[in-house]
């Protein structure tokens, strides 16, 4: 199966001509995303300030996908190009996202990759905030306050969790599921963990101050949910004391933030466990990215 924003970044690479480097495709599936009416529509790539400016993970991953399916091949590790059934594929896409895909062709089809990235750092840029080049940021890096920051990443992508804990300032996340283990790109703890690290925010796993798959997979209703959470205060939290001093501790160090899975954070757990630490560390608890 290919999903539809896989198919735009065929019928982007095909508007160029059919052969992209790597650098320019992120760069232009950006553009689509930020500066078109259509921004490649609602299932469309967000992106994450890097080292060459916005980048999308989920973006790259796709294209070694669509590679596996012989819709792409890569002449050399720094470009992609379509095959005759990419070519094909990419003709599929149709409506706004189309228009919007051929108007960028025409504009950057024969430009220099570098005139791509200066337009994308000076409209863009936040986006330059981790660039390796120093001289290149625009934008500084924020420090958020001390807080016991709270964050779920239901509904987020990999890349929207990841720009949501910079522009908060955030420098540590932990990790506060028991099992954690998704379906979703980007949210098992390996991959998680290694992704935050290319932005320079520190992961860490502090599994036992979560509630266990197994214990959740039957609740019917917020009776038996506020039921969890009464059983999850009078065991873990009570039983755990030197993990949730840990995490306390930690919060005080720099702006961190607990993550979870549920975007709502009265039907999660950590919102239990966020007012234990902030009773501990004496700290207010914010909840970032809510209500959305």
């Amino acid at each position: 199966m290919i999903f539809q924003r896989q198919k735009i970044l065929l019928a982007l690479a095909r508007a160029c001509g059919g052969s992209v480097s790597r650098l320019q495709l992120v760069k232009l599936g950006f553009v689509l995303a930020h500066e078109t009416s259509s921004q490649g529509g609602d299932t469309f790539y967000n992106f994450v300030p890097y080292k060459f400016g916005p980048y999308s993970f989920t973006l790259v991953r796709d294209v070694d996908i669509l590679a596996t399916l012989g819709l792409v091949t890569a002449p050399d590790e720094h470009t992609w190009a379509l095959t005759p059934a990419g070519t094909a594929t990419a003709a599929t896409v149709t409506g706004a996202v189309a228009g919007d895909v051929q108007a960028i062709g025409r504009r950057w089809k024969d430009c220099r990759v570098s005139d791509l990235v200066d337009h994308v750092y000076t409209r863009h840029p936040w986006f330059t905030v981790n660039a390796q080049r120093v001289d290149r940021r625009r934008e500084q890096r924020p420090s958020g306050q001390i807080a016991v920051h709270t964050i779920g990443y239901e509904g987020l992508s990999l890349e929207g969790l990841l720009d949501l804990l910079l522009r908060a300032g955030i420098q540590r996340l932990i990790d506060v599921r028991a099992n954690p283990v998704s379906r979703r790109f980007g949210f098992h703890k390996s991959t998680l963990a290694r992704h935050c690290g290319h932005v320079a925010i520190e992961y860490v796993h502090v599994p036992e101050l979560g509630i266990p798959s197994e214990a959740r997979s039957e609740l019917q209703g917020d009776a038996d949910r506020a039921r969890l959470f009464d059983g999850y205060r009078d065991t873990t939290l009570k039983s755990g004391q030197g993990a949730v001093t840990r995490v306390a501790n930690m919060m005080t160090e720099g702006p961190t933030a607990l993550l979870c899975q549920e975007s709502d954070p009265s039907r999660c757990h950590r919102a239990h466990l966020a007012r234990a630490v902030a009773t501990q560390a004496m700290l207010p608890v914010v909840d970032l990215g809510w209500p959305r």
